[in-house]
């Protein structure tokens, strides 16, 4: 992941302090989905990443796989916004 990592735009919005959990959630999930930073299951390590992110900030999923697999196909070919993904986290999360 060494090329994530090193991408300042992600590490600035997460490093935020006036940042959302969602914005700072999804700005890691468009950077894994979209920066291929492994040869393979750069989409899978995405939501997964995202969500344990989340998970370690007291939210939890609240969708099913199915859904999140859809939602991560449209990040990487629709190219959606941090502002898009983080809406979607919004409503696809819950405060545990």
């Amino acid at each position: 992941m060494k090329f994530t990592l090193n991408d300042d735009g992600t590490v600035s919005i997460v490093k935020k302090v006036d940042q959302t959990i969602s914005s700072k959630a999804a700005a890691l999930y468009q950077s894994l989905a979209r920066n291929h930073c492994s040869a393979n299951a750069n989409k899978r390590t995405s939501h997964l990443a995202t969500f344990m992110f989340l998970y370690k900030n007291g939210y939890e999923r609240s969708t099913s796989a199915d859904e999140m697999v859809d939602f991560t196909l449209r990040v990487v070919i629709e190219h959606l916004s941090i502002e898009e993904i983080s809406e979607w986290i919004q409503v696809h999360s819950r405060k545990m």
